[in-house]
């Protein structure tokens, strides 16, 4: 129990803050909630199926490489579509991120 509140302490002071804060630079206001409400719910989809794929393969080696794999595959999407918007104006960061984001889908919005 002493690891589980001291990951959640070290988590909370690290990466955790971005997640809300970035989303709220370059999403629009409505989306906001609807991309928390998806992290949140994929956060618990997978702590709750780690532990039941680890069963099946026998082991944490297939379960970790699946989620190293997706990891990976996430880190090289959020490194092509995420932007900067350190000295941008809330109007350049969306006209920006809805670019990239066209450009990605190939939709206009």
């Amino acid at each position: 129990m002493f690891a589980l509140f001291g990951f959640r302490a070290v988590f909370s002071f690290t990466i955790a803050p971005i997640h809300p804060t970035y989303l709220a630079e370059i999403v629009e206001p409505k989306h906001v909630a609807y991309s928390s409400l998806l992290m949140f719910l994929f956060a618990g989809i997978i702590s709750f199926i780690f532990p039941i794929m680890v069963e099946w393969f026998g082991g944490p080696a297939v379960p970790f490489l699946v989620f190293a794999l997706y990891s990976l595959f996430s880190f090289m999407l959020n490194t092509w579509l995420l932007i900067e918007t350190k000295g941008k104006t809330e109007v350049e960061i969306h006209k920006e991120f809805a670019a990239k984001l066209q450009a990605f889908t190939g939709k206009a919005e």
